[in-house]
């Protein structure tokens, strides 16, 4: 786990390079990475302040409360997501040309569900035992980056059918999945192991992705 780690993240920061040198480039779309220099700068540098965050009085204490809100959360933001994929399911997605590997519509809800529950626990259990590292510190920056990429694609892909923008989605969605496990994994060798599968989840909907992005 740690070899492959230690992998991935300078494979990261070279793709965030690649990506600020050029454009991406799609039969609908032309998008040219400025985000990408934004990305190399906070993922090479520290932030400037990290802070712890003052709790408000009213925020849960214990260990099972933690659990319930941060997988509640998750399932819910989730969830609207899961709407916009079920109405395309039956009419757009199904005319689309589609690739090898292409897994069956019933798999996606349960599996999401699955990932969404493992994502809250994991960030629950960063929380309960290092409850400093929630706030200004590149830990939460990291994990709430990657989520708002989770929450933007599935309106992309399903809901506008930007499937080319979707594709830059994801891709800068599994990097920052990548960086939120490499900073989980200094506190939390169970959280960060927590977030390996959607990890791989989400490295095989690029592949989908980007075979849709070609075919179609």
């Amino acid at each position: 786990f740690d070899k492959s780690l230690d992998f991935i993240l300078p494979f990261n920061q070279a793709l965030c390079r690649r990506l600020a040198e050029g454009f991406f480039y799609n039969s609908k779309i032309r998008t040219h990475c400025h985000t990408c220099n934004f990305l190399t700068i906070i993922i090479s540098k520290p932030l400037p302040i990290e802070k712890k965050f003052n709790y408000p009085s009213a925020m849960p204490s214990s260990f099972a409360s933690k659990i319930i809100l941060c997988t509640l959360s998750m399932l819910i933001l989730g969830s609207a997501g899961g709407f916009l994929t079920s109405l395309s399911l039956k009419d757009w997605f199904e005319e689309l040309e589609h690739p090898p590997g292409r897994p069956p519509n019933w798999i996606f809800g349960p599996v999401w569900s699955t990932l969404y529950f493992m994502i809250g626990t994991s960030f629950a259990i960063i929380w309960h035992r290092h409850p400093n590292q929630i706030g200004r510190t590149r830990l939460t920056l990291f994990f709430f980056i990657q989520f708002i990429f989770n929450l933007l694609w599935t309106p992309l892909f399903f809901g506008f059918h930007q499937v080319g923008t979707a594709l830059v989605v994801i891709i800068l969605m599994w990097i920052f999945i990548t960086l939120t496990i490499r900073e989980f994994k200094k506190l939390s060798i169970f959280a960060a192991s927590l977030l390996i599968p959607y990890l791989l989840w989400v490295t095989f909907a690029t592949y989908l992705n980007a075979a849709y992005a070609w075919l179609n």
